[in-house]
């Protein structure tokens, strides 16, 4: 589905920037 697709690149962006600002 495009929406799973689309709902779980957001994810994983949200979660790079979280692991990405715990790291800073």
């Amino acid at each position: 589905m495009l929406i799973q697709y689309y709902y779980s690149l957001r994810l994983n962006c949200i979660l790079y920037q979280l692991i990405r600002f715990h790291g800073a």
